[in-house]
Protein backbone atom coordinates (compact mmCIF):
# COMPACT_ATOMS: atom_id res chain seq x y z
CA UNK A 1 0.00 0.00 0.00
CA UNK A 2 0.98 3.80 -0.24
CA UNK A 3 2.40 4.94 2.84
CA UNK A 4 0.93 7.77 4.01
CA UNK A 5 3.29 10.83 5.39
CA UNK A 6 3.24 11.19 8.69
CA UNK A 7 3.17 14.86 10.03
CA UNK A 8 5.85 15.93 13.35
CA UNK A 9 2.83 14.87 16.01
CA UNK A 10 2.31 10.96 14.81
CA UNK A 11 5.76 10.79 13.45
CA UNK A 12 6.88 11.71 16.67
CA UNK A 13 3.84 9.26 18.56
CA UNK A 14 4.80 6.62 16.77
CA UNK A 15 8.74 6.74 15.72
CA UNK A 16 10.03 8.38 18.99
CA UNK A 17 8.08 8.54 22.33
CA UNK A 18 5.78 5.78 22.07
CA UNK A 19 9.09 3.53 21.81
CA UNK A 20 10.41 4.82 24.83
CA UNK A 21 11.43 2.79 27.49
CA UNK A 22 8.53 0.24 29.28
CA UNK A 23 4.70 0.76 29.02
CA UNK A 24 5.15 4.86 27.68
CA UNK A 25 1.92 7.11 28.49
CA UNK A 26 0.04 7.83 25.28
CA UNK A 27 -0.71 11.40 27.78
CA UNK A 28 1.98 12.48 28.20
CA UNK A 29 3.21 11.36 24.91
CA UNK A 30 1.05 13.79 23.28
CA UNK A 31 1.51 16.63 25.39
CA UNK A 32 5.40 16.13 24.61
CA UNK A 33 5.39 15.68 20.81
CA UNK A 34 2.56 18.46 20.59
CA UNK A 35 4.65 20.65 22.27
CA UNK A 36 8.09 19.70 20.58
CA UNK A 37 6.31 20.39 17.29
CA UNK A 38 4.88 23.63 17.89
CA UNK A 39 8.40 24.41 18.85
CA UNK A 40 9.56 24.09 14.76
CA UNK A 41 6.13 25.96 13.81
CA UNK A 42 4.81 22.21 12.90
CA UNK A 43 1.03 21.19 13.72
CA UNK A 44 1.07 19.19 17.28
CA UNK A 45 -2.06 17.11 18.93
CA UNK A 46 -5.44 17.45 16.28
CA UNK A 47 -7.71 16.44 18.52
CA UNK A 48 -7.71 16.01 22.27
CA UNK A 49 -8.68 12.20 21.61
CA UNK A 50 -6.24 11.61 18.71
CA UNK A 51 -3.12 9.41 19.57
CA UNK A 52 -2.42 8.55 16.62
CA UNK A 53 -3.61 4.98 17.14
CA UNK A 54 -2.54 4.79 20.85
Amino acid sequence: GQQQQLGCFCDCMKNQCMTLGAGPNKFDCAAACTEGCTQIGQPGQPKDNDFCGF
